[in-house]
């Protein structure tokens, strides 16, 4: 008997807002009102226009950005740098992304 899923892809992510902080050796996500800091993992085609605005829109490396995602927190080992963190958050669709920070997020 062949079972259909009607699982779709949205189903498994949900919506994150935080701060998102890029440079050398440096690709993290820190949630709103959160002290947890993820590394953050994405296809390139995902990540690619969120690394653009990012060198477009901060003065210098590691200036965090407000940005708005559908993803998911994954449940895998971690190696390398995304080892020195609280886990590994997978981006699925970027919403919004901003160089202007909510008053209500900031680090912890």
């Amino acid at each position: 008997m062949l079972v259909v899923s009607t699982v779709k892809a949205d189903d498994c992510t949900r919506l994150f807002n935080g701060l998102y902080t890029r440079g050398a050796e440096v690709n993290v996500f820190q949630p709103c009102g959160s002290n947890e800091i993820f590394w953050v993992s994405a296809s390139s085609w995902v990540l690619r226009p969120l690394i653009d605005y990012v060198e477009n829109s901060t003065s210098s490396p590691y200036q965090p950005i407000y940005i708005e995602f559908r993803g998911n927190i994954l449940n895998e080992v971690r190696a390398g740098f995304a080892a020195q963190y609280d886990g590994l958050i997978r981006v699925s669709e970027i919403k919004h992304q901003s160089s202007q920070i909510p008053a209500g997020c900031s680090k912890q």
